[in-house]
Formats: structure tokens, C-alpha cells, sequence
């Protein structure tokens, strides 16, 4: 079951997440599961959670350790760095080829 969500995750756009996809996200992923409840209650959704700063984190989804605010914020990055190569493929071969083609 778990393995299913995650693969249901990664094939939608992270921005389109609902609020019960990042709560899983969250708990799975993040490894967060203590602020499940204070992002449901938030209604974090998707794209809310790929533009979340850290005072965002600290005051409305009541994470009050910096180190766990820190540990959500690098895994929203590691999500956008995941969006980033299955868009553009990754790696700088394919940038290469890019630049190459303007």
C-alpha cells in the first residue's frame, strides 16, 4: 500500500497534490509524521507546500524545532530537484544538448 501511494505520488505533478497526498508525503517520504495533523489542519496542499518558508512552517503548521522545519524544507527541495530532472531529464548531458539546440 505504501509503495502504491508513493507511485501514485510521483506520477502526479507535486503542485497538484491534495491535502491528504502531502500528509502521506509527510509521513512517508519527509519521515515527519508529528506534524501530519497540523499540515491537514493547515490544508496544505501541493502547491502550498512547494512555495512553504520556514516561517510558514514554524506558525501555522506548528513545527516549532528548527531542525525539522530545516528537514520538510530539504525534502520539498529534493521534490523539486525530482520535478526538475523528470522534466528535463537530468544530468548535464541533456543541459548540454539543450544549450546546444538555442
Amino acid at each position: 500500500i505504501v509503495q502504491a501511494s508513493r507511485d501514485a505520488r510521483k506520477k502526479k505533478n507535486p503542485m497538484d497534490w491534495d491535502v491528504g497526498q502531502v500528509c502521506r508525503w509527510l509521513e512517508e517520504e519527509a519521515e515527519m509524521a508529528e506534524y501530519s495533523d497540523h499540515f491537514a489542519r493547515a490544508k496544505v496542499n501541493g502547491a502550498m507546500l512547494m512555495n512553504l518558508a520556514d516561517e510558514d512552517l514554524e506558525l501555522t503548521c506548528k513545527v516549532p524545532h528548527p531542525l525539522h522545519r530545516r528537514k520538510i524544507l530539504m525534502a520539498v527541495d529534493k521534490i523539486k530537484d525530482d520535478e526538475l530532472d523528470m522534466r528535463w531529464g537530468g544530468g548535464p548531458n541533456d543541459l548540454d544538448e539543450f544549450i546546444a539546440t538555442l
